[in-house]
């Protein structure tokens, strides 16, 4: 009994050669992904100036072996207190942390996983591999 391998190695070739453009896709689908948190984000930010509303940036893409990941920035020096709280001090009152941020992240992370599917199943469909 034996099992003719030449169509399984070239599929696997073809997935080789696809590498340089599924990482531009990877890089592209996290840029995405971050852009979705900052277009949450910033409605939900405190509003006083507008500052820190508007101080919300992407940060830069890194691939580091299997983690592929963007940061999610704010320039605003007291953005940790708007996101945390502040502690009770004497002069000051305590305020709750709106966790802007957090319910962000969590928000888009609950959706990450069939958004992916979607994307890798286009992405191999326009490459012929599907």
């Amino acid at each position: 009994m034996g099992l003719d391998m030449n169509d399984f190695v070239k599929y696997a070739n073809e997935f080789k050669k696809l590498l340089p453009e599924f990482e531009k896709f990877l890089e592209n689908w996290i840029k995405k992904q971050g852009n979705m948190v900052l277009a949450d984000v910033k409605p939900n930010t405190p509003k006083d100036t507008g500052f820190a509303q508007n101080s919300w940036f992407l940060g830069d893409y890194q691939r580091q072996g299997k983690k592929a990941q963007i940061g999610i920035n704010n320039s605003a020096e007291y953005i940790s207190f708007l996101e945390y709280g502040t502690p009770g001090r004497p002069k000051w009152k305590y305020a709750d942390g709106v966790h802007m941020l957090a319910k962000a992240m969590f928000k888009q992370e609950q959706k990450m996983p069939d958004d992916f599917d979607k994307a890798l199943t286009s992405f191999l469909k326009q490459k012929g591999l599907l």
